[in-house]
């Protein structure tokens, strides 16, 4: 059996903490990054759904200028829509909205 001495056991000790307080301050230096990591993929998710957006807006955009370019129907239509254009033999009715009824105020008791 051998004998352990005093100095045997508080190097052992020693080494231990130290381990320990390595792993402690490797953990304190990474955790802000991962909240930071976890912040910016959150955000990179946003911007990314942003991008999707915009980027089937402006393929809608595209469409809709190409068929105005060559599509006599859509060229019409909208003729119709902004000058209030009619063919021969069309009446064209435009609806006024009238003024806002006002609501009645509840009877003060």
């Amino acid at each position: 059996m051998a004998v352990r001495n005093i100095w045997t056991v508080l190097t052992q000790i020693i080494i231990a903490l130290v381990v320990v307080a390595l792993i402690l301050f490797v953990m304190v230096l990474y955790w802000p990054l991962t909240h930071t990591n976890a912040r910016q993929r959150i955000e990179l998710a946003r911007l990314e759904a942003a991008v999707r957006d915009a980027r089937e807006q402006a393929a809608a955009k595209i469409r809709y200028c190409h068929a105005l370019e060559h599509d006599a129907k859509t060229i019409e239509r909208e003729a119709r829509i902004q000058l209030s254009l009619a063919r021969t033999n069309e009446t064209i009715i435009h609806f006024v909205a009238g003024p806002p009824t006002p609501t009645p105020r509840p009877a003060i008791p």
